[in-house]
């Protein structure tokens, strides 16, 4: 009888940790009934020279190469961190056997092998299920995989969970399905970088459950290196029509050699895909897409109708072997948000009350958020919504409740042309963490855009950015904006409740035109909420809009790190909680000055807290009364204001003043009297003294 030598690369193994077995790694041949006792392995083709037992691994990693096995047993491969069994088991290989079909060197068994395959069940994906495409392109439906549409046509995903039937092989929690209608080209791609040559001269195997819905449909697997498409190497089918049935989810196998590599590329420009040429017309399904690979050639005789056996994996694995996608994203870019005032508890709502008020036009309402109803865009008729600050058990958050039924709404923040600047050409991914409190069993989605234009914004209007909106569908922008669809354009439904992170991924900015282009995001609704006793509200915690790939959770922020950001557009005098307009001296400035024959007043300067993002617009307030425009005059003697001067302290209009600016945006703004007497005494002594609160408003749009 002939022994058969089991080829490589079987014998060569990484540790636990990733590392290749070394010299303290043994192997043991038992055989695959208890009680697992010795079963010979040989270094001659007549088995004359057994080998002893256990085998221990080379320190270059590997075993010898000629291992011969009687090809009538069945054997169980133990390999252990130690000479003995006592040590700990690294790995487990049962029911290895060797084809008595081949007539030089053995056939391998891939039972054990490792998947090479990224997210093989497609338990993580890049979409919202189900996702219908009527656009050819490139889709990037799950982490490691992409979906290439062409010609004209429809198609529909739909990642699908097994609902517990553990007669499907490999027990898969998902399971995708194509359903293509019309194309030219369907395939489903998985891309291995920085090597164009991968398998090359030695032999590749699939393994995959796939099923076909209504009808049964073709099915192709291909191998192809970067630089030479033509020397592609079909994997499945070998032979025959490559026929998915009707049904259940079926396993379907294929092993073939793949020629020698003449591929030119090297470094990031390399690679080979796996690509799963897909029915144009037809529905088909598939998971546990397992992908094995040996060093050299399959042995002479080997009939390729492998039956590489699905390695159970759970969820958490399939996250960890994801993590070369999110590598870059995740350790290499920046992390600060581009928004200002979005993580809501943070937000010092400088200009607008913090307690629930309806919104009767689009407007600002806390910092750097602007509020837009769809019935006011579309008809004029407003007050569709109220919106407030939520209470400490609502994370204090920015809460949106509905007043009347139909209140479709966006919130809508714009980022200055500064800011932006070094963004343009890049990709920017949102992430909203977001809920719905309803008694009332309501279904909202919502969506996010980013928008850019050439130019600022001119005001917060009627139709700017938002030109026109129907119920239930995406709003349509002005002629200025022109919107940035993420991937896969997901709609989320809002969970009732919980607040949950939605992920908006790979916004594509375009190359920057203009010094005054601009950024803005939009986050809609497309559905009302129910005004029903007791009213839907929509709770925001907090957006973030980062310069990556895939949609984070930007760095935190303390109150004042968020205050200072949100003065770069708009700060006032008045203390936190305090509004414009407000009868407060806490905060206010005062100019004292000595008092001459008639009371002027004399030349003053605001220091902005914050530089500005432009000049922006000032208004004084009387701190006495909180009337706009004014500010208090009066004469103070040892320390109190005598009556009778005919009022003091009294309010002076500020259209007596003259405002000139300096430097605004680093905050100088010089006030001084015109040559109208203001403010007459007969006093000789004391003191003049000038109060005013202020505001500085650079906000967009205003």
């Amino acid at each position: 009888m002939s022994f058969i030598r089991g080829p490589n690369p079987i014998w060569f193994m990484n540790n636990l940790t990733g590392a290749p077995l070394d010299d303290t790694y043994y192997a043991f041949f038992l055989t695959n009934d208890l009680p697992y006792v010795p079963q010979a392995v040989y270094q001659d083709p007549d088995g004359l020279i057994p080998w002893s037992d256990p085998i221990e691994f080379q320190p270059s990693a590997g075993l010898p190469n000629n291992l011969y096995f009687d090809p009538t047993l069945v054997y169980r491969i133990e390999i252990r961190q130690g000479p003995d069994q006592t040590y700990p088991l690294i790995w487990l290989i049962e029911n290895y056997t060797l084809s008595s079909e081949a007539e030089s060197g053995g056939v391998i068994a891939l039972t054990t092998t490792s998947n090479i395959i990224t997210n093989p069940q497609f338990a993580d994906i890049d979409f919202v299920s189900p996702l219908v495409i009527t656009t050819a392109g490139t889709y990037d439906i799950a982490p490691g995989w992409q979906l290439v549409l062409t010609g004209t046509g429809t198609t529909t995903v739909t990642q699908v969970a097994n609902s517990g039937d553990s007669n499907i092989e490999g027990n898969p929690p998902y399971y995708i399905t194509f359903a293509n209608s019309g194309w030219s080209t369907a395939q489903l791609i998985q891309t291995f970088t920085n090597n164009g040559a991968i398998f090359a001269g030695g032999a590749i195997a699939v393994s995959f459950l796939a099923a076909a819905t209504g009808t049964p449909v073709q099915l192709s697997v291909i191998y192809t290196p970067s630089n030479l498409p033509g020397n592609s190497t079909t994997i499945f089918p070998i032979s025959g029509p490559g026929t998915i049935t009707v049904g259940a989810l079926t396993e379907y196998s294929a092993a073939v050699d793949i020629p020698a590599s003449t591929n030119t590329d090297s470094g990031p420009a390399a690679n080979v895909q796996i690509i799963f040429v897909l029915p144009v017309n037809g529905t088909i399904s598939l998971t546990n897409i397992q992908i094995t690979g040996q060093s050299q050639p399959l042995p002479s005789g080997y009939l390729q109708t492998m039956n590489p056996l699905f390695q159970e994996i759970p969820y958490e694995r399939v996250v960890d072997q994801e993590f070369h996608i999110y590598k870059d994203s995740l350790l290499t870019e920046p992390k600060d948000n581009l928004l200002v005032g979005w993580t809501f508890a943070l937000n010092p709502w400088q200009y607008a009350t913090i307690t629930s008020t309806n919104i009767p036009v689009n407007q600002y309402t806390a910092d750097q958020t602007i509020i837009i109803q769809q019935n006011y865009v579309a008809t004029g008729t407003g007050n569709n919504v109220a919106v407030g600050q939520g209470t400490a058990a609502q994370n204090h958050a920015y809460v949106v409740t509905a007043v009347t039924a139909t209140n479709q709404f966006a919130i809508v923040q714009y980022i200055d042309p500064r800011t932006i600047g070094t963004y343009w050409g890049q990709i920017l991914s949102a992430m909203v963490n977001t809920a719905i409190s309803t008694s009332n069993s309501t279904t909202v989605k919502f969506k996010v855009r980013l928008i850019w234009s050439t130019a600022l914004p001119l005001t917060v209007s009627r139709t700017e950015p938002i030109l026109s909106w129907t119920a239930g569908a995406d709003p349509t922008f002005s002629s200025a904006w022109t919107p940035i669809v993420p991937l896969n354009d997901p709609a989320y439904t809002l969970v009732n409740g919980t607040n949950t992170n939605f992920a908006f991924d790979q916004f594509q900015l375009p190359e920057s035109t203009s010094v005054n282009m601009t950024l803005g995001i939009v986050l809609y609704t497309t559905g009302s909420m129910s005004i029903t006793s007791p009213a839907d509200s929509i709770l925001f915690n907090r957006v973030s809009l980062v310069p990556n790939d895939y949609a984070i959770d930007a760095s935190t922020e303390t109150y004042d790190e968020t205050l200072r950001k949100c003065q770069y557009y708009y700060e006032k005098s008045y203390q936190v909680g305090a509004l414009p307009g407000t009868a407060s001296y806490v905060g206010s400035n005062a100019i004292v000055t000595s008092l001459g024959a008639i009371a002027f007043l004399y030349s003053f300067y605001i220091r902005y807290q914050q530089y500005k993002r432009n000049n922006p617009l000032v208004t004084l307030y009387s701190p006495r009364t909180g009337a706009a425009n004014t500010i208090s005059v009066g004469i103070r003697i040892n320390g109190s204001y005598p009556a009778g001067i005919p009022t003091n302290p009294a309010d002076v209009a500020a259209s007596n003043l003259l405002i000139t600016t300096y430097e605004s945006q680093n905050g100088s703004q010089a006030v001084s009297q015109n040559t109208t007497t203001v403010f007459a005494s007969s006093e000789t002594s004391g003191e003049v003294v000038n109060e005013y609160q202020y505001t500085a408003d650079a906000r967009m749009g205003m």
